[in-house]
């Protein structure tokens, strides 16, 4: 049935269940916008989107048109969920911390493009472009945060979906056919509220079939910490990694990633780890305990960390959906995965070095996500030991001396002095209120399961130094080292240094939004920043044969 809008924008029809064939153009690739969750400086974020193999361009159609929307966007409201139940249950698989802490609960849906949601078709001054718009906005009354798990998600060339909440403060997107995977499906990262807007923009000229089919909401029925710039709260005892005691792991940390599983419902934390190949492989090491549901539906969000020790707000960090199981070692109680896409070089991940000896270390520390908030660190110097952990042979931590674990902690990683990973968190008792017994199964345990991927170079040495992704071609590298600036924070100026024989030609500053705020020529030695809001910018520096970015903090 067809319906005219009275505006020169638009023409609208309803859905009678119709599928059509979907053409599509090559978008244009400007840069992607960083994430942020600075809430107390800024009022508004943008969620980077998922797989992060391409860039991010654009904002929604209905944000930037002048016709209205209002009344035109199909609702769908799910049933309330049985809360009282949910917390009782957690309140017992939470006491062990050896199941992915729960947040959200999953309420099945079959939302699609052809039996869900209306299609827009577009027109400038009163002629049909050929472009139209499906939208669709899902509201779970009562949730603190909604995700989203596609199990058809294949978008062709030129189409661009966005998910963005009710108020307009944080979206994912645009989603691309960037975004496709061999699985075919997709799961978002949570964004708060209540009430989800989806929004897919289909150019005239574009080909290809899209398939766009929701099977389930993640409901947050407890805050996910990042979400609500939680600094310490729960557990009053948790070291930052900003802090000064976490400084010596700096760069490990870069390696930790907070799993999301079981349709986006259940959060624990893994690590990268590197192999004897250099091949910046993304192999994930974590409990079989996480194993709640496909891989592929899985999120695996980098870099969610506090600004400042004691400070509430944090970088939401960088996501990647989905992986794929490679091995596990049902002996040793651990998962070997692999990511469906490498980190992007940018985003400053490492690859963590490894110890597959059973030698228990010295000095130690774990990092992990409690809570599935930013990255936390424990430390400890007291003597270790092996002992039994529900039938496995598990080094035992006597007490922490700094720090502790919590529930979302299940699969961190154990570092021995030398920043290798030498076991992973299955579980324990200690808490804030009680520091007690926290055990980790060792990498040896798995080796035997795990060798042939971790050493495909067949060195067959103990150990192995981590180290930073070397996808980057080496000329720029070496000239990306020649460059610096200073400081990060800055409130007033930056100093750039450059001991290159190419000069900076051009400085960029962007938001977190993406947008260009400010554009300098560094004729001086200094660029000024006083006039920019406080938050996250990424910094361009353009030289005539390459493009370097870095991220900046601006803080007044």
């Amino acid at each position: 049935m067809w319906i005219y809008l009275h505006t020169r924008f638009l023409i609208i029809f309803r859905n009678c269940g119709d599928s059509f064939t979907q053409k599509r153009t090559k978008p244009t690739l400007i840069l992607r916008a960083f994430i942020l969750s600075l809430t107390l400086v800024l009022s508004a974020s943008v969620l980077h989107a998922q797989k992060g193999s391409g860039d991010r361009s654009g904002t929604p159609y209905t944000w930037s048109t002048q016709a209205s929307f209002t009344g035109l966007i199909p609702l769908e409201t799910l049933a309330p969920i049985d809360l009282g139940t949910l917390l009782k249950q957690d309140s017992q698989t939470d006491l062990l911390k050896d199941k992915p802490y729960r947040l959200a609960t999953k309420q099945r849906v079959e939302y699609n493009t052809n039996d869900s949601g209306r299609w827009i078709w577009l027109t400038e001054q009163n002629r049909p472009t050929g472009d139209r718009l499906w939208l669709l906005a899902i509201q779970s009354p009562g949730a603190l945060n909604l995700a989203l798990v596609f199990d058809e998600f294949v978008i062709p060339e030129g189409g661009r979906l966005f998910i963005y909440t009710e108020d307009r403060t944080e979206i994912i997107g645009a989603l691309t056919h960037e975004d496709n995977n061999k699985f075919k499906s997709l799961t978002t990262r949570n964004l708060k509220g209540d009430k989800l807007v989806l929004e897919y923009y289909e150019p005239a000229l574009s080909s290809g079939v899209l398939k766009l089919s929701i099977r389930t909401v993640a409901h947050g029925y407890r805050s996910l910490p990042s979400l609500a710039n939680w600094s310490s709260g729960a557990e009053e005892c948790q070291i930052s990694t900003a802090c000064d005691l976490a400084s010596s792991l700096s760069t490990e940390e870069n390696g930790i990633v907070r799993i999301m599983v079981d349709d986006a419902t259940r959060s624990c934390t893994g690590v990268l780890l590197n192999n004897t190949g250099h091949q910046d492989t993304p192999y994930i090491v974590t409990s079989s305990s996480a194993l709640m549901g496909d891989p592929s539906s899985f999120t695996f969000t980098f870099q969610n960390e506090n600004y400042t020790c004691n400070g509430p707000a944090s970088f939401n960090g960088y996501v990647v959906s989905g992986a794929e199981l490679v091995e596990e070692s049902t002996s040793a109680g651990l998962v070997l995965l692999k990511l469906l896409v490498t980190p992007r070089f940018e985003w400053s991940t490492y690859y963590c070095g490894w110890d597959r000896s059973p030698k228990v270390p010295v000095d130690y520390s774990c990092i992990h996500h409690p809570y599935g908030a930013p990255k936390r660190v424990a430390l400890g110097r007291q003597a270790l030991a092996y002992q039994n952990w529900k039938g496995q042979n598990a080094i035992a931590v006597d007490g922490w001396d700094d720090g502790i674990t919590s529930p979302g902690s299940l699969g961190a990683p154990m570092f021995n002095k030398y920043g290798h990973v030498v076991g992973f968190f299955i579980g324990g008792f200690g808490s804030c209120a009680e520091n007690s017994q926290d055990f980790f199964i060792p990498l040896s345990a798995a080796w035997k399961d795990f060798g042939e991927f971790l050493d495909p170079a067949e060195l067959g040495s103990s150990s192995l130094q981590g180290q930073s992704p070397v996808s980057e071609p080496v000329d720029q590298r070496i000239v990306e080292n020649n460059i610096s600036f200073f400081p990060n924070p800055a409130s007033s100026f930056i100093n750039l240094k450059n001991t290159n024989e190419e000069p900076v030609l051009m400085v960029k500053f962007y938001n977190s939004h993406g947008e260009l705020v400010s554009v300098q020529e560094p004729d001086k030695r200094q660029l000024n920043v006083a006039d920019l809001p406080s938050g996250m910018y990424v910094i361009e520096l353009i030289l005539d044969s390459f493009t370097l970015q870095s991220k900046l903090f601006v803080i007044h």
